[in-house]
């Protein structure tokens, strides 16, 4: 294998029989045959696969993370704690000290422990290498190699009792013999404790499935009273109401304080309120949330403190010290992961103040890890105390849900989810034709979009254009500025100072540009209700974000548009996008069918059309479907004058196809059928029809 720094080294392993038997027919023949065609189609990973036992056609090497990942994934999927490389050496090192490492006396410094040797290092140095170099290998012996041998039989007699036994599906199954009793207290290894989690059932779809079994009438009583009141209490609002059921049952859960609960309501459907309210009634203590976009922060202490919550930014150790507990207390992803605002948290929790840990935006855990490192950390920051974790989004897919669930640890993790179709949303794609040769002509295209719109828009109107690149961004604001012949437009990006960003967005707000032409930084938690337009220019980064995007759209309830201005020689200079996240987005640009249903079953698993929706604006692909749609509004008209809605739309046609149908009746009445629809003259009976005597 290679270290750190790509130097080679060598691990002594000896694994089980089988377990080899399936290695050796993996690499002697599925791998040749996977680096042959590779090679023969020109894969991105080909040259990888010739040299390393973890990477594929498609990514190639995968690296650390990307292993610790899966690692996670499949640990948590099979019954444990979700466990990266981190938290398994600490499992591996606890059992290796509890269960199998002999002692010796190293006094003289020379005599080191076999199970540690076997790591690389010696007992004095244990857990600073992992591996021995290749240089090292030539004083490794056959004795040596033994001994190697004898703990690696060791470690299988722990971890796999009898010889491995495979399943019919060929999964590992336990033989159920125990041979000694692994008690390992979870404190010992830094992970998140379970104590205060209740049980949970989780259907065959993954999703947990909210049991109240527990609970007696009187008590689920008092907890839905309480919630309404703090609701009440913190809009100063007797009569106020939650906006639903899955709203009122998370803040339900998050008053409970008794387990993890990721919360999934749709844009407006009130996600800072799962938080907001229990803090008001818990005056004593602190809630923590930790927000992954730092331009939002502000907003959010806005909204706190207009709402009666005793509120701070946390932006180093000092920030708080010397003043009274907050409410709420909120921090950037950046400030969360350091070990001072760590230590912030458990000196809250021993002192018995902290309510609970909220991520805002949670979605944002999977979906940036690539480039922004910083949530890869964010971890360990939510694992240091033991207090309820609470997930809050707009957009999850149902498939995504375990992945987040092994990342942050939460395998017993509640899911409060609400379906929301956003009618007032039309979908349309616009593909470049194919004599458009250069990314000019896609920039040009955005100009004359914008031009033919902007035009129509009202005094709270705005326009957001989405780039794939930095780079682009800055230089299509240019462009559009020069053809419109006006500043109309600004660029934000999170290459750009926080002040910058922040005087952009304001402007944006406020009116002084309307369109603003952005990266994915201007993403989740956008608050401007009056976005009427967003356009991608040449296409979404990943699925999850063009729904995030598109959702910024339309916020008032009234008719707002998303279009995609598509150009397929995008994709030549987009190569870093990952395969499955473009696969996703090409599906939904230049597949079949509703372009709703599609953003429903990536994100629900079932859609539904725009021609079955009532009111629901319809997407490019449903207007084509419905042929004589001019007509129809037209008649929409005439009949009403309300909203042209495609559920009055639908009307109209019944309307107009019922007439139609109801004077062929009467014209065809004590007629031969056959002869009149054969275009003869059918004055006669059926029975008396000469054609038939």
């Amino acid at each position: 294998m290679r270290d750190l720094q790509f130097m080679s080294v060598l691990m002594y392993r000896f694994m089980p029989k089988q377990l080899g038997i399936i290695l050796a027919e993996y690499l002697s023949v599925v791998r040749p045959l996977e680096v042959f065609l590779s090679e023969k189609f020109k894969c991105k990973g080909a040259a990888d696969l010739n040299e390393f036992m973890w990477a594929d056609h498609k990514k190639g090497v995968w690296d650390g993370e990307f292993l610790s990942d899966l690692l996670q994934t499949y640990t948590s999927e099979h019954g444990m704690r979700g466990l990266g490389f981190q938290e398994y050496r600490q499992v591996a090192t606890a059992f290796m000290e509890k269960h199998l490492k002999y002692k010796v006396d190293d006094s003289d410094n020379n005599v080191n422990a076999i199970f540690d040797v076997q790591a690389g290092h010696s007992s004095r140095t244990a857990g600073m290498e992992y591996a021995r170099s290749t240089e090292d290998h030539r004083q490794v012996g056959r004795e040596a190699m033994h001994k190697f041998f004898l703990v690696s039989m060791q470690w299988q007699d722990l971890l796999l009792v009898d010889e491995l036994q495979l399943d019919e599906d060929g999964h590992v199954r336990s033989s159920g013999n125990n041979s000694m009793n692994l008690d390992v207290p979870s404190q010992s290894l830094h992970l998140r404790s379970a104590s205060y989690r209740p049980d949970t059932s989780v259907g065959r779809s993954g999703i947990s499935v909210i049991n109240r079994g527990g609970e007696d009438g009187g008590t689920s009583l008092t907890l839905s009273a309480g919630a309404l009141n703090a609701l009440r209490g913190l809009y100063d609002d007797s009569q106020a109401q939650f906006k639903s059921e899955e709203q009122a049952e998370a803040v339900r859960l998050a008053m409970k304080r008794s387990g993890d609960i990721l919360v999934i309501l749709p844009t407006g459907g009130g996600k800072s309120v799962v938080f907001m309210a229990p803090a008001w009634i818990e005056k004593e203590l602190t809630t923590v949330v930790i927000v992954p976009f730092v331009a939002l922060i502000a907003e959010m202490e806005n909204r706190c403190k207009e709402l009666g919550l005793s509120c701070y930014i946390w932006r180093n150790s000092g920030t708080i010290l010397g003043q009274r507990m907050a409410q709420v207390v909120l921090v950037s992803v950046e400030n969360a992961v350091t070990p001072e605002f760590q230590q912030f948290l458990i000196r809250l929790e021993q002192a018995q103040k902290l309510a609970r840990i909220a991520i805002d935006e949670c979605h944002t855990v999977l979906t940036q890890r690539d480039f922004r490192p910083v949530m890869r950390r964010l971890t360990g920051t939510i694992r240091c105390v033991d207090v309820q974790l609470v997930l809050l989004t707009a957009t999850l897919p149902v498939e995504m849900e375990g992945r987040l669930r092994a990342i942050l640890g939460c395998e017993h993790m509640r899911v409060v989810r609400k379906r929301g179709e956003r009618l007032e949303l039309k979908y349309r794609v616009s593909t470049l034709s194919t004599e458009a040769n250069e990314r000019g002509d896609l920039d040009r295209e955005v100009a004359n979009i914008l031009q033919s719109r902007l035009g129509k828009f009202g005094e709270n109107d705005r326009a957001i254009v989405y780039c794939l690149k930095r780079k682009w961004a800055e230089e299509l604001t240019e462009f559009l500025n020069g053809e419109l012949g006006e500043n109309v437009c600004g660029t934000y990006h999170a290459d750009m100072e926080l002040e910058d960003r922040q005087e952009i967005y304001k402007r944006w707000s406020e009116g002084d540009i309307i369109c603003v032409v952005a990266t994915s930084a201007l993403g989740a938690g956008i608050d401007h209700s009056g976005v009427r337009l967003v356009i991608h220019h040449g296409h979404g980064r990943s699925m999850i974000d063009l729904c995030q995007e598109m959702g910024r759209a339309g916020r008032d309830g009234n008719a707002a548009e998303c279009l995609t201005i598509f150009w397929p020689g995008i994709m030549e200079e987009t190569d870093w996008i990952k395969e499955e996240d473009r696969v996703g987005v090409l599906k939904w640009i230049e597949g079949a069918g509703c372009r709703r249903r599609l953003i429903g079953e990536y994100l629900y698993g079932t859609g539904v059309d725009c021609l079955s929706l009532r009111k629901a604006e319809l997407c490019d692909r449903c207007e084509e479907a419905c042929g004589r749609i001019d007509d129809w509004r037209n008649v929409v008209g005439e009949i009403g004058g309300g909203r042209r809605t495609s559920g009055a739309l639908l009307e109209a046609r019944d309307v107009s196809e019922g007439s139609d149908l109801r004077e062929m009746i009467k014209e065809i009445r004590g007629q031969c059928m056959v002869c009149f629809f054969a275009g003869r003259d059918g004055k006669h009976e059926f029975r008396r029809c000469r054609y038939f005597m």
